[in-house]
């Protein structure tokens, strides 16, 4: 199912650079976070979705984020700002964490890039290999 009409509050990982830019990667990368988000923000809402964009900025070619969507308006108007997430991973983000993530992201099977961009938007759950 995709839905391109919902608002998001798109998550970008501080760290795609040290991933070349690997699309695919970044992708199975944003799959680890999809289930990770919920356990380190403990404040977000329990009713929030985390699906994968092919996000697109006025200047740039698109890229993959994560985009966190609440039914509920008061719950999407809880969550932390951009910038707050952005800079909360950051601080998370050491080098062996982002190998961690890598190491995990082999065991789940994601979307390639290619699909992402083609359908916008991918609300199906983080599946296993």
């Amino acid at each position: 199912m995709t839905d391109k009409s919902r608002g998001y509050l798109p998550v970008e990982l501080p760290f795609y650079d040290k991933l070349n830019w690997d699309m695919n990667l970044i992708i199975s990368c944003l799959d680890v976070f999809r289930v990770q988000l919920p356990i380190w923000f403990e404040n977000f809402p329990k009713s929030a979705e985390y699906d994968l964009l092919s996000f697109e900025k006025p200047h740039g070619p698109p890229y993959p984020v994560i985009g966190i969507y609440c039914e509920d308006d008061k719950d999407f108007k809880s969550l932390p700002s951009f910038i707050e997430i952005f800079d909360n991973l950051e601080l998370k983000m050491t080098k062996e964490m982002i190998e961690e993530v890598i190491n995990e992201s082999k065991i789940i099977k994601s979307i390639t890039w290619e699909e992402l961009k083609k359908i916008g938007v991918y609300t199906e759950p983080v599946q296993y290999k």
